[in-house]
C-alpha cells in the first residue's frame, strides 16, 4: 500500500478570528454572504427606510434594499467620499448612509462622516467587503459605523459575511434572530 497523504487547511476560521480576538467581543451575525446580511438589516430595521449610498456599489447593495426609497451619491477623485455632498441628504429625509472602503482602501475622512451621521440622526454603515477580516483590529476599520459588513470570501476559503452591530441602541424587528 503506497504512502496516503490527507489533505487538510492549514488553518481555519476559527484560527483566524475566534482567538478570543477584539473581532467577535461585540455583538456580531454571521451570514452566507454580505447580501444577504445586508437584506436582514433591511428588512429588520425600525425607523424609515431611507438609505443613501455611492452610485458606484457592487449591484447586491441595492437589491438588499429593495422597497427602500435609494438616495445616490457620488464619490469623487481617488474614490473618495465628500462629506459636503451629503447636506442635500437632509431634504430627503436619508435615515441611513452606507460608505465603501474602496478596494481595500480605508475612507480617509470617516470620522467627519460619522460625526455628520451622528450630528444628524443618520445611521452609518460601514462597507468592508473590501477588507481583510484582520483589519478590524489593526485599522479600526469597521468601528465607525453603527453596523459594519465584512465579506470573508474575498480574502479567505469561506463563503461567509460577518454583520457587525456596534450601536448597541438599535432595536430591530427580528431581534430573535440576533440574540
Amino acid at each position: 500500500m503506497k504512502n496516503q497523504f490527507k489533505l487538510q487547511p492549514s488553518f481555519s476560521l476559527s484560527s483566524i478570528t475566534l482567538k478570543r480576538s477584539i473581532i467577535f467581543q461585540e455583538k456580531h451575525k454571521i451570514f452566507v454572504d454580505g447580501r444577504t446580511g445586508l437584506s436582514w438589516f433591511a428588512k429588520s430595521f425600525i425607523g424609515k427606510k431611507c438609505i443613501a449610498i455611492p452610485a458606484l456599489i457592487c449591484d447586491v447593495v441595492p437589491e438588499a434594499f429593495m422597497g427602500w426609497n435609494i438616495v445616490y451619491f457620488s464619490a469623487k477623485d481617488y474614490l473618495k467620499i465628500d462629506v459636503s455632498d451629503f447636506e442635500c441628504f437632509i431634504g430627503n429625509q436619508v435615515s441611513v448612509v452606507l460608505i465603501p472602503h474602496y478596494f481595500g482602501v480605508i475612507q480617509d475622512n470617516i470620522e467627519k462622516i460619522k460625526k455628520w451621521c451622528s450630528n444628524n440622526q443618520v445611521l452609518l454603515i460601514e462597507d468592508c467587503a473590501h477588507m481583510p477580516i484582520n483589519a478590524r483590529i489593526e485599522y479600526k476599520c469597521g468601528f465607525y459605523g453603527d453596523i459594519s459588513i465584512f465579506s470573508l470570501r474575498k480574502f479567505y476559503p469561506y463563503t461567509s459575511a460577518i454583520l457587525y452591530i456596534n450601536n448597541k441602541n438599535l432595536a430591530f424587528q427580528h431581534a430573535k434572530y440576533y440574540e
